[in-house]
């Protein structure tokens, strides 16, 4: 029935996540009559419970990760004696316990008996709600974000040492449901696998020796006002704008429909190389600011801006070495007409020349392979999940394939104003790929898209919608 309609790999196969979604779907339905009604979620849980314990077995072994687990134990084991302090935990998150946040580390050690890929994402938030617990007892007017936090999360997963852990993260990834990954707990499923990754890098005895390009390079970011905000946070900004706009020449902007819903990422907007001079995305000239970071947050931005793991997505260097060259003007058909014309253009390139920076990173996409792989691991350039915002929260649990779309105007904060003019009725059913093609604002656009708005029907010609459609011409002269 609607098992067989469910989603398969390469090979014909039902995944093992799909199926238990399938089948949950199809008990809700065939019970639909059921009062209270059947809860999706809650049907799936149990059918996990169901049946993971008898293919429990089979299940790890297909997802061993031998290399990675004896990786992450002996990381462990040679600085499983770093303190709060050296680990640069601030004076005002710090546990004053005889074993720094105990019951944290108990919790997150115990994931390992568990069976089910359900109970080992709720035993990893249940240690991660102990990490705030715990800060509340000692600290009772802390407010902790996702900067502070990622910092305690590496310090217990460092001392938790979880047995086959780099195994456990393959586990969950492949045979969670999409759901679960998608919600509060895949956020913080994806800052395990961010704790493991730095425990994985670390280096031998000078933590501060860890070299991340993101401390010693600008970066070139389309969301300017983004970036003026996180430059203005108080007491310790993370961020510096150099330059409030630089021009960036022969690249195309495109926003990441799947992304645009999540304000606290990096990132919802990236570049695609066209060469063409004229086409021009505004960004600005942003610099992390090291003596505010600590290494693992440092760390963090290097991934997420420097190193993405969403396929199809690298950072290239950007300098007046490789930007294309603006169009020389052409020659005056007249020495009278021709001065202002010159004059013009030779603004036009020194004003180019000048906004280009010495040297700079930006995040480029290819298109014939962007975020089209369906489990593309934890980033920062993925959706935002649910849960503490700052650097530690601009996490990604990217599970589907991802959706550029063109942004004419090569402004992200121009394209941002039009989201929120006219998604802030997307209860009513507003979609995201027309509102961004809405920069264009054509009449037509702007009439479809506020007719589905409100579900109203098209007119029949036979004056049966006039009422319907003198509202929809007052609302776009409204938005004109």
């Amino acid at each position: 029935g609607r098992a067989g309609s469910a989603r398969k790999d390469a090979a014909g196969q039902l995944s093992f996540p799909d199926f238990v979604e399938a089948m949950a779907d199809y008990i809700c339905e065939e019970h639909r009559s059921v009062e209270p009604p059947l809860e999706t979620e809650a049907v799936q849980i149990e059918l996990e419970q169901a049946v993971m314990p008898q293919v429990y077995r089979a299940a790890i072994k297909l997802c061993e990760e031998q290399a990675e687990d004896a990786l992450l134990a002996r990381k462990c084991r040679e600085f499983g004696h770093l303190t709060q302090e050296q680990l640069r935990i601030r004076d005002t998150h710090r546990s004053g316990e005889l074993v720094p946040f105990i019951d944290a580390i108990a919790k997150l050690r115990a994931i390992y008996f568990s069976i089910t890929p359900s109970k080992k994402m709720f035993g990893i938030l249940q240690a991660a709600q102990s990490v705030f617990a715990t800060i509340a007892h000692w600290h009772p007017d802390t407010v902790t974000g996702g900067d502070e936090f990622l910092d305690i999360w590496i310090y217990v997963v460092l001392k938790a040492d979880v047995r086959n852990l780099a195994t456990t993260l393959r586990f969950i990834s492949e045979y969670a449901s999409p759901a679960l990954l998608q919600a509060e707990l895949g956020y913080y499923f994806s800052t395990l696998e961010l704790a493991a990754n730095f425990i994985a890098s670390l280096e031998e005895h000078k933590l501060e020796h860890i070299r991340t390009r993101c401390a010693s390079n600008a970066m070139l970011v389309p969301e300017r006002a983004k970036y003026r905000l996180l430059a203005r946070q108080e007491p310790s900004p993370q961020f510096r704008v150099v330059r409030e706009e630089v021009l960036v020449r022969g690249y195309q902007l495109f926003a990441v429909k799947e992304w645009l819903s999540h304000p606290a990422r990096f990132f919802a907007f990236v570049l695609v190389r066209s060469d063409d001079p004229d086409d021009v995305v505004r960004c600005a000239e942003v610099r992390l600011l090291p003596a505010n970071t600590s290494v693992s947050q440092r760390q963090f931005v290097d991934d997420a801006m420097f190193a993405p793991k969403v396929p199809g997505l690298h950072a290239v260097e950007y300098g007046p070495a490789t930007a294309p060259q603006v169009p020389a003007a052409p020659p005056p058909a007249n020495e009278e007409r021709g001065q202002p014309a010159v004059a013009a253009a030779a603004a036009v390139a020194a004003a180019a020349a000048a906004a280009l920076p010495g040297s700079a990173f930006l995040l480029v996409a290819d298109l014939s392979v962007f975020g089209k792989d369906r489990h593309q691991g934890a980033s920062g350039g993925g959706p935002q999940q649910s849960g503490p915002e700052g650097i530690g929260g601009l996490l990604d649990t990217a599970h589907g394939p991802l959706t550029p779309l063109r942004v004419a105007s090569g402004d992200a904060d121009q394209c941002m104003r039009t989201l929120t003019r006219h998604l802030s009725l997307r209860r009513l059913g507003a979609n995201i790929e027309d509102a961004v093609l809405m920069e264009e604002e054509t009449p037509e656009r702007i009439i479809r898209v506020w007719r589905r708005m409100y579900e109203l029907p098209s007119g029949d010609g036979n004056g049966t919608d006039d009422g319907i459609d003198a509202q929809i011409e007052q609302v776009t002269v409204e938005v004109k």
